[in-house]
């Protein structure tokens, strides 16, 4: 069940926790009364009227030493007055929330880990748990969730303290580090440079895209870099995959990073034909192509003449040909070119072109 709500923040009321010894217990009305002592110890006991405990717990019985928060404003009082008249209202539930808030409060940022039930999931942003009595919010799924073995509620899990979200009543979670080292390596066991798996993209960079991998013993991040999304040059990531979306990769590079821990680098462009594999054999020199100018430099420009295909027009086989740092006044990127293939090494994966037509007597090497 979730946490008792208290009435208000947890820090106010836990100057209000007073012990003391069970006088009654009713089962026909659901109270009991406590005697309270109070702290200056000049009077005779004080009463309290709690209903019985709500939680499912034993209800506790005549001579226990229980623990009491007392009802905002309440409080112990000392005089003549009769018993009727300084008897207060109490919560046994209340202080039991309080007992479980200091419990797991007195964990925060000391990495030690306690152990959660998984309550509801919140979206694909994490889970509401329960620890001690008390609700936290810990991002993701826990630690050990692979293929197969997906959490739900009722599930346990071990987890650690950041902090306390006063203005929420709740606190900030996250799972296990240990345990989420342990099931990251186990997910990587196994794998070598090669192997394909399958992954959804959990979030877009400048230099790349994060992939989920799942397999059978637990899930891992791993990063698909620019270059390694597509075959066009200069191309990103977020050009060719979404977040959310599930793909192929090839495992391209496997690293240690010296703490423990490994670094996989996936391939998206490793599973798809290159542009030299595709047209490579059927261009000749001389062949007559039409392409879009890629990027310009000083020296002279990259043309895209096919699909991810990009040849080099250099400033010497422009028309006219130009001296260098020209190249950036005769195009730019966009711009539709007329060439003609110079020289073609498939196996160096060079391709350079010249400006076509050229003027009669013009240099066509």
């Amino acid at each position: 069940m979730p946490a008792p709500i208290l009435a208000a923040d947890p820090y106010e009321e836990m100057a209000r926790v007073a012990y003391g010894r069970v006088n009654t217990v009713s089962s026909e009305t659901g109270l009991i009364t406590v005697e309270l002592r109070p702290a200056n110890g000049a009077t005779g006991p004080v009463l309290a009227s709690c209903r019985l405990p709500e939680d499912g717990t034993t209800a506790p019985q005549p001579g226990d030493i229980v623990e009491v928060l007392l009802s905002q404003g309440a409080k112990v009082v000392s005089g003549d007055a009769n018993v009727a008249q300084r008897m207060l209202l109490g919560s046994l539930d209340g202080a039991r929330a309080l007992t479980g808030f200091r419990l797991v409060y007195e964990q925060v940022g000391s990495g030690r880990e306690l152990e959660a039930t998984l309550l509801r999931r919140e979206g694909r942003a994490g889970w509401i748990v329960k620890l001690e009595g008390w609700q936290g919010f810990a991002a993701n799924d826990p630690p050990g969730t692979g293929k197969g073995n997906r959490p739900k509620a009722g599930d346990r899990s071990l987890v650690q303290v950041l902090r306390f979200v006063r203005e929420r009543g709740n606190f900030l979670l996250q799972w296990s580090e240990r345990m989420r080292r342990h099931v990251v390596k186990a997910a990587m066991d196994g794998l070598a440079v090669g192997n394909v798996v399958h992954g959804r993209v959990t979030g877009i960079a400048d230099f790349g895209a994060f992939v989920e991998v799942r397999r059978k013993q637990g899930t891992f991040i791993a990063l698909l870099p620019n270059a390694e999304a597509s075959w066009r040059p200069n191309a990103k990531a977020s050009d060719v995959v979404q977040k959310g979306s599930a793909h192929e990769f090839q495992v391209q590079k496997i690293a240690d990073t010296g703490e423990g821990e490994r670094r996989i680098t996936l391939s998206l462009k490793a599973l798809l034909l290159s542009p030299w594999e595709q047209y490579g054999e059927d261009l000749s020199p001389g062949d007559e192509l039409t392409g879009t100018v890629r990027n310009v430099t000083d020296y002279g420009a990259f043309v895209e003449v096919l699909p991810a295909l990009e040849a080099l027009l250099h400033r010497t086989h422009m028309v006219p040909p130009c001296k260098v740092g020209e190249p950036r006044e005769r195009l730019a990127p966009g711009d539709r070119v007329r060439c003609r293939v110079l020289r073609i090494d498939i196996q160096a994966r060079r391709l350079s072109v010249e400006e076509y037509p050229r003027p009669p007597g013009g240099r066509s090497e």
